[in-house]
């Protein structure tokens, strides 16, 4: 954990938006994709074994790693 006193970023829906002249430029412009990703829930030790990991955590995982292509 970290206290973040002030923080900016760039955000941009529709990709990369460079000015005409900069396209010329023998240099590579683009963006770099992310996405958020869950591993396999792991259950506290402490609970009874036959506890199952709850439906909901499954479908969130699964929702996560496979998001509905836009």
């Amino acid at each position: 954990e970290m206290a973040i006193e002030t923080a900016s970023a760039k955000i941009r829906a529709e990709g990369v938006l460079d000015e005409p002249e900069d396209c010329k430029l023998p240099l590579w412009a683009g963006i770099v994709p992310l996405r958020q990703m869950a591993d396999p829930p792991i259950t506290d030790g402490e609970v009874p074994k036959n506890v199952p990991v709850p439906q909901h955590v499954l479908e969130y995982c699964q929702t996560v790693n496979n998001p509905i292509p836009s």
